[in-house]
């Protein structure tokens, strides 16, 4: 029953029909629980309170893969005493030092993505 309702669905319950109706109104037409209708709203709304910001779920999960990737590349820079400003072939040769295998520059991905 939990996948009732699609996240688009979800996100128009929450966002549209809150303006028109009110919460008891909503639950009783879609057929789901208050508790759930807040979990939803919840799940939609994270609020920033320094900057006083809203940001989606969905815009926190693309910022914590980016940061998760951002701190792969800063270790991998740290652990091979890299710099930003090297060349790509720098790089490259320094990882494999520290690696102790010959990497591909086409498969540089990988290093970043594991």
């Amino acid at each position: 029953m939990s996948n009732r309702y699609s996240i688009e669905e979800r996100y128009t319950i929450v966002n549209r029909e809150r303006k028109e109706k009110s919460v008891k109104e909503i639950c009783t037409h879609y057929k789901i629980s208050r508790t759930t209708y807040y979990n939803w709203e919840r799940s939609f709304k994270i609020r920033i309170t320094n900057e006083n910001k809203l940001f989606t779920y969905r815009d926190v999960q693309l910022l914590e893969e980016k940061n998760r990737k951002l701190k792969k590349i800063i270790e991998i820079y740290n652990r091979t005493g890299c710099s930003i400003q090297f060349t790509l072939y720098k790089k490259i040769r320094a990882i494999e030092k520290t690696e102790g295998r010959i990497v591909d520059r086409h498969c540089r991905k990988d290093i970043i993505n594991n």
